[in-house]
């Protein structure tokens, strides 16, 4: 959950897929400003503590902006297994950052 003013944020798996499509430009103003970005912050954590698989998938279809399609053909796995992979590993992460409270 992300707080506010008289407000909190939930993440859902939409949200988080959204937030990683943000990600390059929030992570350059953040190096290139000195910012401090609570979620970035979170969002690093995460990729560097899921497995390397879960990692690969989220960085190339969410950041890097690699389709299903494009995604399933470098992988050698079908577009349905990426797409519930994808969901699944999404899913775990809305719940990472709803447990953490990440810029409360």
């Amino acid at each position: 959950m992300v707080g506010g003013r008289n407000r909190i944020e939930t993440f859902d798996e939409n949200k988080i897929s959204n937030f990683f499509k943000e990600y390059k430009e929030r992570k350059k103003i953040k190096a290139i400003f000195g910012t401090h970005d609570e979620l970035i912050d979170f969002a690093d954590k995460c990729l560097e503590n899921i497995e390397p698989y879960e990692k690969d998938i989220i960085v190339n279809t969410c950041i890097e902006g690699v389709s299903l399609r494009q995604y399933s053909k470098m992988s050698g796995f079908s577009r349905d297994t990426v797409t519930k992979e994808r969901k699944r590993i999404l899913c775990m992460l809305a719940k990472f950052f709803n447990k953490a409270e990440v810029g409360k």
